[in-house]
């Protein structure tokens, strides 16, 4: 297993920028979270800060694999203040490099023994690499600053990309120091990758946009410029057969449902995704983790959703309402909430 190419954080290289052929400080791999496959041969780890994830042998306790997950390009909002006179609004128009920098992770094998996983892009970047566009200089070869010519091409304003905050270490595609690329930390998304780290799906801007279309009322304008809803957590489960998602945003509060794969399909080919449901705990905000408990192991023999939510010290549980249909129990959602007082 290979660490030349994969991203490093505050660099050591002359130019002070990641180079293709690069090799990432030992000391400075950030490893997050573990998915094992399910046949217990293979654990997948997320590299966060390396924006990559690690693939261990279990059954020779050797690291096999660094995958490098690269850039994902997606409509976001970028900017706080990009509604009329400056003030905030919801305008999904920007398109932008992002590199993923996952937090957690799930693995699923689909129906024909494929072996997948799914990982959440918060991008949670070391500071020191992340300034918002705007402030970053334009001279041509000197690190830190945009390429001219590319400058020309971006409205860097205010209500453009120039409050996003952009890496000022990656993005230099021609390695003379300066820097070709604008690229986000996270991708505000959730991607499923194949075992060799192929992304064969992302959600895109599904949950910006499911926010301003069906619950504005929890749109956090303020981090529109720092990593949007920020996709955190994440947890897979089987319902009557079907394969779902439960993923986390923090800083939008709400755990987004998506159908991954239907009961009795024989592969996973990126099509299937379907949001069914948005969930949210009343009076509970940034979602940190998920389980969920299957209908067997439950001891109401229903299945269980619990989430933590870390900014009131609560635990949610979501649980199934006696309705005929699955798609029926996750739209009521049936809730019951547990918190304790801070101390």
């Amino acid at each position: 297993a290979s660490l030349v190419g994969i991203r490093d954080f505050a660099p050591d290289s002359a130019s002070g920028t990641n180079q293709p052929g690069d090799s990432v400080n030992p000391n400075r791999i950030e490893p997050e979270y573990i998915a094992v496959s399910a046949d217990n041969t293979k654990a997948f780890v997320t590299l966060q800060n390396n924006n990559a994830v690690g693939v261990f042998d279990l059954n020779t306790n050797k690291w096999i694999d660094i995958q490098d997950l690269g850039t994902i390009t997606q409509l976001v909002d970028a900017s706080d203040r990009d509604g009329a006179g400056g003030s905030e609004a919801i305008l999904i128009d920007d398109l932008v490099k992002g590199m993923p920098m996952p937090d957690t992770i799930q693995s699923f094998t689909d129906g024909s023994g494929n072996l997948f996983y799914v990982t959440v892009n918060e991008g949670d970047g070391a500071l020191s690499d992340f300034d918002r566009a705007k402030t970053l200089g334009t001279t041509n070869g000197a690190f830190g600053n945009i390429d001219p010519t590319v400058a020309a091409g971006l409205d860097l304003t205010d209500a453009g990309l120039g409050r996003i905050d952009v890496s000022y270490v990656d993005g230099d595609t021609d390695g003379d120091g300066d820097l070709d690329e604008l690229i986000m930390a996270g991708t505000r998304s959730v991607t499923v990758w194949d075992e060799n780290g192929n992304a064969v799906y992302d959600t895109g801007s599904m949950f910006e946009e499911n926010l301003r279309d069906n619950y504005p009322d929890q749109w956090q304008d303020g981090r529109s410029d720092n990593k949007g809803p920020e996709p955190e957590a994440l947890a897979l489960g089987y319902i009557d057969g079907a394969l779902y998602a439960f993923v986390g945003n923090e800083r939008t509060s709400e755990i987004a449902v998506l159908k991954l794969l239907d009961n009795g399909d024989a592969s996973f080919d990126g099509d299937e995704p379907l949001l069914v449901d948005t969930l949210f705990a009343p009076g509970l905000t940034r979602p940190e983790s998920l389980v969920f408990i299957d209908a067997a192991d439950s001891p109401s023999g229903q299945w269980i959703l619990l989430a933590t939510y870390e900014n009131d010290a609560g635990i949610a549980s979501f649980t199934a309402v006696p309705e005929p249909s699955s798609l029926a129990l996750l739209a009521m959602g049936g809730l019951m909430i547990a918190r304790r007082r801070r101390s």
